[in-house]
């Protein structure tokens, strides 16, 4: 500490030991002047937050940059309030405009981010048919996966995927479902399996067919296959009684109504149909079938989706034995000629113009006809619309 008269540097003293004035005065001097220093600026602090406060326009600009869509509102009103001297606190303001700008930074940030992933999307989708190589990451194409595991593991990949957990015969099934029907159900429900059995059924409309166990031929029990019109042309060429191997999913099991099954393979392979017939008349511009009712039943009983792709819509001329004969007159039925104990036949609709005719008829006669053939089922069998009674 100087002393204040001299300048000379004091010590531990009362007086100056240059010019012999009092110390004590002067830090008592001292010390009274930082008391009512402080003491005014603290006056003066509570006086100007008591007049002045926090910023209004401030506050207000922090609202608007804390929605960002308003943001640029916030800005303008922080601008305002910085450049107003009116001595309100100012943070607020300067809180906003920090705010602003960072958030402003993330989004352009994020969206120059999304442009470049984007950018990537369309890199990997020009090329499509190669191989990627970016940053030591390898993107392989599918083809180019394909090649990978059929040379590791033999297959393809599409027959890496239809690999059956299952491989068994409707025989194996119905023995189990016999045995336990819960655990059978556990056991195949909803599972990809091969299976194989003998052909007993095909929907004339081409919605499913039925497999039988190989080794009981008296069997009532079947698996319902259901196809998609994909596999008609393959169906089509089915025989009756065939050993028929398949994949599929199991959709259902049941102890009364037993397995169907939703099929996405058929492995067997059947010779191509003769689609032609063998005796056909040519009459102007119609085309006639010369069929009797026995051939009719041998080709439904064999493939019902045969039959009707053949016949259905068809313009034939039918030879049958009457069987019956509608008591209001709409029809007549003719069974196979000779076959007395047969179920089959074919159901002849008529119309008025036919009844005459028609009176005549007697029981077990043979009867020939032409119409048309509209509604074939491999258990009604077929209808017939008949537009002419040639003899009787």
């Amino acid at each position: 500490m100087k002393c204040k008269n001299c300048g000379n540097e004091l010590g531990d003293v009362k007086y100056c030991p240059n010019c012999g004035a009092p110390v004590l005065v002067f830090e008592e001097d001292i010390y009274e002047n930082q008391q009512r220093f402080q003491e005014t600026y603290t006056q003066m602090h509570k006086q100007n937050n008591h007049k002045n406060g926090v910023s209004t326009l401030g506050v207000l600009a922090v609202i608007f940059c804390f929605t960002w869509i308003l943001g640029f509102v916030g800005i303008i009103l922080a601008i305002i309030d910085l450049s107003k001297k009116d001595g309100k606190n100012k943070v607020p303001s300067k809180i906003a405009i920090a705010f602003f700008v960072i958030y402003t930074f993330l989004m352009i940030r994020s969206c120059t981010r999304k442009d470049s992933d984007n950018t990537n999307i369309e890199q990997v989708e020009q090329n499509i048919d190669e191989i990627i190589v970016e940053d030591n990451d390898v993107i392989l194409t599918d083809d180019i996966a394909e090649e990978i595991i059929e040379d590791t593991y033999g297959t393809s990949v599409e027959e890496q995927s239809q690999i059956p957990l299952y491989i068994v015969t409707v025989d194996q099934l119905y023995d189990e479902l016999e045995t336990n029907a819960l655990k059978a159900s556990t056991t195949y429900k909803d599972q990809y399996i091969e299976i194989t059995g003998k052909l007993s059924n095909i929907d004339a409309q081409g919605d499913y067919f039925n497999l039988s166990p190989l080794n009981d031929e008296w069997s009532f029990d079947s698996v319902q296959c259901y196809i998609d019109k994909e596999y008609l042309d393959q169906v089509i060429n089915f025989t009756m009684d065939s050993e028929i191997v398949v994949r599929g999913e199991i959709t259902q099991v049941g102890e009364v109504l037993g397995y169907s099954l939703e099929v996405d393979l058929i492995i067997t392979e059947f010779e191509e149909r003769d689609e032609t017939f063998d005796n056909v008349v040519i009459e102007g511009d119609n085309t006639v079938i010369m069929i009797d009712v026995t051939t009719l039943f041998e080709d439904l009983d064999d493939n019902a989706l045969y039959a009707s792709k053949i016949y259905k819509g068809k313009y034939v001329e039918l030879t049958g034995q009457l069987s019956n004969i509608d008591a209001q007159g709409h029809y007549f039925s003719l069974e196979e000629v000779g076959n007395n104990f047969s179920w089959d036949n074919v159901t002849c609709y008529i119309d008025s113009r036919h009844l005459e005719k028609v009176m005549e008829f007697t029981d077990g006669s043979v009867i020939v006809v032409r119409g048309t053939i509209t509604e074939i089922g491999e258990l009604l069998g077929y209808s017939l619309e008949v537009d002419e009674i040639i003899s009787y």
